[in-house]
Order: C-alpha cells, then sequence, then structure tokens
C-alpha cells in the first residue's frame, strides 16, 4: 500500500486487510507489516490499530519530523476487518504498507530467543571479512547453524550505521528475487534500527543496500519460525494498544531514565493475568526514545537476566525513535537499559504477546 495523496492532518487512513492479496479472508488475528512515513509536512506521530469501533488508543507506532522518512515494523489486530492508521500530526503526510505476513488464531510456529548478535560488519562478525556493504552491494548471512533445518522466516533487529550516502536497506531470502521494498531508511551518517520479519532460503539471508554510498550493518537474531522446531508452537495474541510506560510524565517509571541508567516494568500479562493462565513465552512491545541528551542506544531484556550484547534502537542526541521490540521469556519483569552518557526518556507501548498454549 501506498498513499498516492497525502493522509490530512488528524485523519485516519483505513486498510481493509482482507482485501489485500496473499491475506486469508477468515482466520486471522492480526498481521505483521513494514509501515514507513514520508514527506510529513510537519512533526508527529502515527498510530495503527484495528478497524472494529474502538477509540483511538494513547499509544503511537512510528514518531517522525518535518520532512523526515522513518519506518517501523508493527503488529496490528485485524478481528476479521482492517487497520486504521491515525495521523496524529497538524500537517499531511504520505504513508507505506509493506505486508510481512500475518498470524493466524492457531499456533503461529513462533519461537522467541534471547537476543543474538549475528552480524556485525564492522568487525567482520557473520561476514568472511570485516568491512561495509559496497554502494548497490549485497551481503548474504548464514544462519543454518543458529535455527533449526525447518526454520521459514528469522526475526532480526538491524541496524545501519555509518552510511555515507542517503538510501535504504531490504533484506530477503537468500538467492531469491529482491523484494521492491525496505525494511529500513536512511540519511548520511545516520545509525538507524528496525525490526524484520525475512523468509530465509536454507537459513540463509542476503541485505542489500539500497544507496549510493557504504553503510555497515548490525543484526541481532531475536526469534525465528518453524513448524517443527522445538517449542516453536506459541500463540501470538494481538492487544489493542495500550501504553505501560511514559517517563516524561513519571507514568510506570520516573524520567529521564539516567546516562547507563534502566528502568523495568511488569508486562500487561501479569498485570491483567490471575493463576492458572498460560505461560508467557515473549512480549511484543513498541519501544520509544525521545529527548535524548547524547548519541546512544536501549537494550531491552528480561530484567532477570544479564543485559545481552544487542541493541534495540539506537538515537542521536534530540531525536525521538521508535521500534518494535520482542523480548523472549520476559519472566515477571522487563527491563530496559540506556547506553549513553546523557538521560533519555523512554515511552513503552503493550502490543501483544507470545503465550504456550495448555495441552
Amino acid at each position: 500500500m501506498t498513499t498516492t495523496t497525502p493522509v490530512a492532518a488528524g485523519a485516519d487512513l483505513v486498510l481493509s486487510i482482507p482485501s489485500v492479496a496473499g491475506v486469508p479472508a477468515a482466520d486471522v488475528s492480526a498481521v505483521v507489516a513494514n509501515v514507513t512515513v514520508t514527506q510529513p509536512s510537519v512533526g508527529g506521530h502515527l498510530t495503527a490499530y484495528p478497524d472494529n469501533g474502538e477509540r483511538l488508543p494513547t499509544a503511537s507506532n512510528l514518531n517522525f519530523t518535518a520532512g523526515q522518512t522513518v519506518a517501523n515494523l508493527v503488529a496490528v489486530p485485524v478481528d476479521g476487518g482492517g487497520v486504521v492508521f491515525h495521523n496524529g500530526s497538524r500537517g499531511t503526510v504520505h504513508v507505506l504498507m509493506d505486508l510481512q505476513g500475518f498470524y493466524g488464531r492457531a499456533g503461529s510456529g513462533f519461537k522467541p530467543v534471547s537476543p543474538e548478535r549475528v552480524l556485525d560488519t564492522r568487525s567482520g562478525l557473520g561476514t568472511s571479512s570485516a568491512g561495509a556493504i559496497a554502494a548497490h552491494g549485497t551481503l548474504s548471512l548464514d544462519l543454518s547453524g543458529r535455527v533449526p533445518a525447518d526454520t521459514t522466516a528469522v526475526v532480526l533487529n538491524l541496524t545501519v550505521t555509518r552510511p555515507t550516502e542517503h538510501g535504504y536497506l531490504t533484506a530477503y531470502p537468500d538467492a531469491g528475487a529482491m523484494p521492491g521494498v525496505s525494511n529500513l531508511n536512511f540519511t548520511a551518517g545516520e545509525t538507524v534500527a528496525n525490526l524484520a520479519v525475512v523468509p530465509v532460503t536454507d537459513g540463509k539471508v542476503d541485505f542489500y543496500n539500497g544507496s549510493g554510498g557504504t553503510v555497515q550493518v548490525v543484526a541481532d537474531l531475536e526469534g525465528y519460525f518453524g513448524s517443527a522446531a522445538a517449542g516453536a508452537n506459541q500463540s501470538y495474541v494481538p492487544e489493542r494498544p495500550a501504553r505501560l510506560i511514559d517517563t516524561r510524565s513519571d507514568f510506570g517509571a520516573t524520567g529521564p531514565v539516567p546516562a547507563y541508567g534502566s528502568i523495568s516494568f511488569y508486562p500487561l500479562w501479569h498485570q491483567d493475568c490471575s493463576a492458572g493462565c498460560p505461560r508467557l513465552a515473549g512480549a511484543v512491545l513498541n519501544v520509544t526514545a525521545t529527548q535524548p541528551q547524547k548519541n546512544g542506544f536501549l537494550t531491552v531484556y528480561p530484567n532477570e537476566q544479564a543485559v545481552p550484547n544487542a541493541s534495540n534502537l539506537n538515537f542521536t542526541a534530540g531525536m525521538t525513535v521508535p521500534n518494535l521490540v520482542s523480548v523472549a521469556d520476559p519472566g515477571l519483569m522487563i527491563g530496559v537499559y540506556h547506553h549513553s552518557s546523557g538521560s533519555v526518556q523512554v515511552i513503552v507501548d503493550d502490543e501483544g504477546y507470545y503465550i504456550v498454549p495448555q495441552s
């Protein structure tokens, strides 16, 4: 989907999901899509939520400034209907949506894992040698030793850094035709991250650098889909977006988060569920960093565990940056660690969760 005319200030754009090619007319609980905002006339935010007559949630999926192009992965409940995109700005904006997949009401075959860095072109991790991806070049990543043989798709948090020109990055199955879509967009010198669901061929994925300059790429594995993989039988339960944390107003946690500090919170599942509920296998959150004083990044992880060597979103001073995050086996509480020498405000919106169905 691409808007040919911009979405007006404060207006809604409604997309009928059953009309989208490849999505069944029934038995779909949520769609997963990479949503891109481009050519906004003023700063603001975009909110995606189900077209079922409910009121606009107090949550956001993308934040943008005037003229910025920004993308974020979203997982939106559909309830057999459509998706509403609300332009929460006082100006116009164009919206693009690239469908990544959908969840049925039966088990999704998804296995969330603790974040693991699998690619870093700066150091040569996951590649034959260190070095940036060349202009309009392609890099192949072999994950066959890290995911089961029956894996059909992987969930990667992708980060682009040190780009010498503006452009985009596309992730797609190895040796397949490159799709006419992007997973993240960047400008020269920018560090930007986005979660991606990428189909695999024999455990391999390719990355295309859609720019006229070089770019460094980092990838953290966060999960995989596979019908027979041990434990990969979780069901995804989409939820109406709900705000859990907003440190700007001290909602859920006191802000701002100090340099190299952290906050923790209970997932909505533990707030709503009593004894006897199915086991929580993963939490899906939209996390936003805003008003950072210095450059840095956030890492989201199970609070009972050590902070992993991975990042979920990167920011520069003064930027507002969102990203969808999947937290495997979160336990009782989820932590957000702030890697920078200045303070930052953090916003967390609940999007859904994975459960292990009871037998």
